[in-house]
């Protein structure tokens, strides 16, 4: 039988270890170095024949086909990819972001929202009837429904927002599908009364918080509306949210901040000694609209700083959440065809970063919670999440980006590559480093 080594192999050493991972099956394999040569060669050469009377050698190939990491000379494997992302992304399960209010506290130097500068002119009523008419359509039939309460910043609305969590609640409940609920939230009004009332309703279990370096950076990059700070209150309500809740706290790097990330672990370090209900998400600020601002990275140089940043927090023992595309298939949940955002004003969205009414792809209608499609709106965004593109083929890391963003591709038209594709083997070390803890 002849063999081909798979097109979405990655190799490394790390310590001691000579590691292979393949970014399709999302295996690792780890050989000692007696191993070594015998998985060079399969990595340099690519047909293989599994014919040799090497017993040690045809038990680390029998391994290599098990994992993915041999296929089939004959095999397709760009036809695997397609095939996991067409089915990936067409389940029974629904994800909904929901943004209550433009209203925000905040005034973050990179907000793309204005920093809750957009008016809205629908009343909450109107509101309410629209999305609970919406969600009672939506759910039909489907298995799990996920919301993510989004703003401006959605505490704000916290009256609405129980009050929304409630009704949705039960009808899922009516409707046999699983509910479940988060909120992104900038973290200033998860007091402790509030903690409380978010606690007594068993569906949310988890709360995304944003900090930004240390105080003395967090306060430049996120300070109140009338410019007070808002590092230490966060921090104090995170360590009370942390008892109760999954916190995930994220922080976006830019060219002004990254080099303080020792100083913001120690003071987690200081303050959240038990982290078993804390996660740690990076991100760069480089996807926002405020890439022209002079203190975003390039894809390059961020692919670059970003891995320093997770083994910091690794090196501690933080739990680091790392992009898992190729576990769930696809790049973000924008790709999924269940995937919406509502606004405020119920209008109908693919992505959080496109607000903007001209880049919505329809509106909720009043009377049957149907969604009015505008001309075309949504056929760019199904376009692309339903096929690889065309520069996408010949990508080794394509199973563990699947295309990339689409808001970047349709909405800014850059290049929507993942920050994988130019630093691959030190985010299969991050992958490897984070699966043996």
């Amino acid at each position: 039988m002849s063999y081909k080594a798979s097109l979405y192999n990655i190799s490394f050493i790390e310590g001691s270890d000579y590691v292979i991972y393949n970014c399709l099956t999302n295996k690792f394999l780890v050989v000692n170095p007696a191993e070594k040569e015998i998985i060079q060669n399969v990595v340099k050469y690519q047909k293989i024949s599994y014919n040799s009377t090497n017993e040690r050698e045809n038990d680390i190939l029998g391994k290599l086909v098990k994992l993915g990491m041999l296929v089939y000379s004959d095999t397709n494997e760009l036809k695997l990819v397609s095939d996991k992302l067409k089915l990936s992304t067409n389940t029974p399960h629904l994800f909904l972001t929901i943004a209550l209010t433009p209203k925000c506290n905040f005034k973050c130097i990179y907000c793309f929202e204005g920093s809750g500068s957009i008016k809205c002119t629908m009343n909450k009523q109107e509101f309410e009837n629209k999305l609970m008419s919406f969600i009672s359509q939506q759910v039909k039939g489907k298995q799990t429904l996920s919301v993510d309460w989004y703003g401006g910043e959605p505490l704000i609305e916290l009256d609405l927002l129980l009050k929304f969590n409630e009704y949705i609640d039960n009808i899922c409940k009516c409707n046999n599908c699983k509910y479940v609920s988060s909120i992104s939230t900038n973290g200033y009004l998860l007091t402790k009364d509030c903690l409380v009332r978010l606690w007594q309703q068993n569906s949310i279990a988890k709360i995304t918080v944003c900090l930004d370096g240390p105080p003395a950076i967090h306060n430049k990059n996120r300070p109140l509306k009338n410019g007070q700070p808002s590092f230490d209150t966060i921090l104090n309500n995170i360590v009370l949210a942390v008892e109760k809740f999954i916190v995930k706290v994220r922080i976006n790097i830019d060219k002004k901040n990254y080099h303080t990330i020792d100083k913001l672990i120690e003071i987690l370090d200081r303050k959240i000694p038990n982290k078993k209900n804390l996660r740690i998400i990076i991100k760069p600020v480089v996807f926002s609209r405020a890439g022209s601002q002079g203190f975003a990275f390039s894809l390059q140089d961020y692919a670059r700083i970003e891995p320093i940043i997770i083994k910091k927090f690794l090196g501690k023992n933080y739990l680091v959440e790392l992009n898992a595309t190729n576990e769930r298939g696809y790049y973000c949940i924008v790709y999924h065809n269940n995937q919406f955002m509502i606004d405020w004003s119920g209008g109908v969205h693919k992505c959080t970063d496109n607000f903007d009414i001209k880049e919505a792809i329809g509106q909720v209608s009043v009377t049957d919670g149907s969604v009015k499609l505008f001309d075309g709106a949504e056929s760019n965004w199904l376009q692309y999440s339903r096929c690889i593109r065309e520069e996408c083929i010949t990508c080794n890391v394509l199973p563990w980006c699947m295309g990339g963003c689409l808001f970047k591709k349709i909405v800014l038209n850059v290049s929507p590559c993942s920050v994988i594709r130019y630093n691959c083997q030190e985010y299969a070390k991050l992958k490897y480093l984070i699966s043996r803890k």
